[in-house]
């Protein structure tokens, strides 16, 4: 089944970013970033070091995720061409795993849209917010199997809170490759 999943801030693998404002803008609006946008974009992170000193596969904000280029290429093979990439040099201050220069991630545009997705009467949203999917982590949330056919990695609509959604295959990938940076923050069911 395919589960909702977000950064991790828990295992000690999360990042300070220091220069990151300028690179989140590249994807921060609706619309994909231009040519020019692209061209003056910083091409290299700097970050203070994870307390545990393992460099996460996965990190980032909410606006957008630094992935590494096993992910990258595994997004590639499983939906060529469907994502929006951005590849930045990644350094930390100080060493994590004996060095500082951690090679190049890409900054990964938010996942598409999938609209109309959740099923609605099967799905417990938050009042509070009107439309967004409920934050109990234990609550699930029913899509139609049809939307999330050969979709391995989007996102609900915005209107529901725009969270990602991460297919089985790609996510035993993650797991079997002891990824760090996501973990699934909520389970699916899928319905025909």
């Amino acid at each position: 089944m395919p589960v909702i999943v977000d950064l991790s801030a828990s295992g000690g693998h999360s990042l300070l970013l220091r220069n990151h404002e300028k690179l989140l803008d590249l994807f921060g609006s609706d619309r994909p970033p231009t040519a020019e946008e692209r061209e003056f974009a910083p091409k290299e992170l700097i970050a203070e070091p994870p307390w545990s000193r393992r460099m996460p596969q996965v990190f980032g904000s909410y606006k957008a995720w630094f992935i590494c280029p096993i992910l990258h290429d595994w997004l590639e093979e499983l939906e060529p061409g469907v994502h929006d990439y951005f590849p930045v040099k990644v350094r930390t201050t100080g060493p994590v795993e004996d060095k500082t220069d951690h090679g190049t991630y890409y900054l990964l545009a938010p996942p598409p849209a999938v609209e109309g997705a959740v099923v609605i009467e099967e799905t417990e949203f938050w009042s509070v917010i009107g439309g967004r999917l409920s934050p109990v982590v234990d609550v699930s949330v029913t899509i139609r199997a049809s939307a999330a056919k050969g979709r391995h990695l989007w996102s609900l609509a915005q209107k529901h809170g725009a969270q990602v959604v991460c297919s089985d295959e790609l996510w035993g990938r993650m797991k079997l490759a002891k990824f760090k940076g996501l973990s699934v923050y909520k389970k699916v069911k899928l319905k025909d």
